[in-house]
């Protein structure tokens, strides 16, 4: 056998060499045609939401999955129903999955869960948070997108320190307009926040503080929790007015505590929007009417598409067009004012879910080479602006 080898072995290597030639391009061949097959697949997307049954969340859902439609998108919908371990075991099943989606969607509750970024991070998941996000000091702490987590591709989110100044410095000033040149004073504000450290809300009042100490007039007089709910609103609300001093504002966190906030007044024998002014925020549609009557000063929104931008982003990504450059890693979409002066021509287009127009494909670099800029201005998409 030794001698064969030997004086065959130059007809050995050159057989050798052809199979690996043969067997290099094959995998070669493998390779790019997998890689072909990845691109050209249906997008896995995984959008895990704390409820289906609010109307905010029902929003968020349907037009992600318009835009995943229009973007022959592979989207699942998963609902923790704001229970934590519920949350976790999601993540866990994802991680651990066969086919594994290519990104994930979520939002973050609490700054101490960043046990969720390292799963899917070992796992090789790409993950974009949406709605709520770590605040300026966890950011900079991981690095942000990109930083620590590799795969964490992207956050957007509304500007939630920005909406609830805004909202207070508003309200502030309509409070000054409604007091008479004998009444001109201080400015007594009180709020209902959400649920204490929980990103939104804290965010949110952070504005308000921000808010009340650019005016000397503008005393910051209590803050309760509503907990997100509309009886724990009405309660926090109850307290407020039980205060030795009526407040000329209410601010709240989110629409349904501004009409939790309304319900208090009437049942305390005040007048909403006169004797007291009060908003919200998330443009809920019930909140349209108490904004038309002037009972509601105004609501501020539009965050309920940051899923669907999510979704776009991540499809530019797995395409090979990268965002950084355009709007970075750290988004924030605009949150935009809905009063009695707009109401009229908002409300149609939400009411009729006119985002279900949006060509989402002609909004993704892939499909719109020439598209020079994302707009997240909801506003814009629906023609009202």
């Amino acid at each position: 056998m030794a001698i064969f080898y030997r004086f065959h072995g130059i007809h050995i290597f050159r057989t050798l060499v052809l199979c690996g030639i043969f067997l290099g391009a094959f995998s070669f061949s493998l390779v790019a045609n997998a890689s072909i097959e990845n691109k050209d697949r249906s997008l896995r997307a995984a959008l895990i939401v704390p409820s289906v049954e609010a109307r905010f969340w029902g929003n968020v859902i349907d037009v992600a999955q318009i835009a995943a439609h229009e973007l022959s998108m592979d989207l699942k919908i998963y609902n923790f129903q704001s229970d934590k371990i519920k949350f976790l075991q999601i993540i866990h099943d994802l991680s651990k999955q066969q086919e594994k989606p290519d990104v994930v969607l979520f939002n973050v509750t609490s700054e101490d869960d960043m046990i969720v970024f390292e799963k899917l991070d070992e796992a090789g998941i790409n993950f974009i948070v949406f709605n709520t996000g770590l605040g300026d000091a966890k950011n900079k702490e991981v690095g942000g997108p990109r930083g620590k987590y590799k795969h964490w591709i992207a956050q957007i989110v509304p500007n939630d320190i920005a909406v609830g100044k805004d909202m207070a410095l508003d309200l502030y000033h309509e409070a000054k307009k409604k007091k008479s040149s004998a009444e001109q004073g201080l400015v007594y504000v009180s709020a209902v926040q959400g649920r204490e450290r929980t990103v939104a809300s804290d965010q949110r009042v952070k504005g308000l503080v921000l808010a009340s100490a650019e005016h000397e007039d503008f005393i910051l007089s209590a803050i309760s929790s509503g907990f997100w709910s509309q009886s724990k609103s009405y309660n926090a609300a109850l307290r407020l007015l039980d205060r030795s001093i009526t407040p000329d504002v209410i601010w709240t966190a989110g629409d349904m505590s501004a009409i939790s906030v309304v319900k208090a007044l009437e049942d305390k024998g005040l007048v909403p929007g006169k004797d007291v002014i009060t908003a919200g925020i998330d443009w809920d549609e019930y909140i349209f009417e108490y904004i038309d009557d002037g009972r509601v000063y105004a609501s501020y929104g539009g965050h309920f598409m940051d899923a669907a931008w999510a979704l776009m982003l991540a499809y530019d990504y797995h395409h090979g067009h990268d965002f950084i450059d355009d709007v970075g890693v750290r988004i924030f979409s605009p949150l935009s004012r809905i009063d009695q002066m707009n109401l009229s021509k908002i409300r149609p287009a939400l009411e009729q879910k006119k985002w279900h127009d949006i060509k989402f494909k002609m909004l993704t670099k892939t499909h719109n080479p020439d598209f020079a800029h994302y707009d997240f201005n909801v506003l814009h998409h629906l023609n009202i602006e």
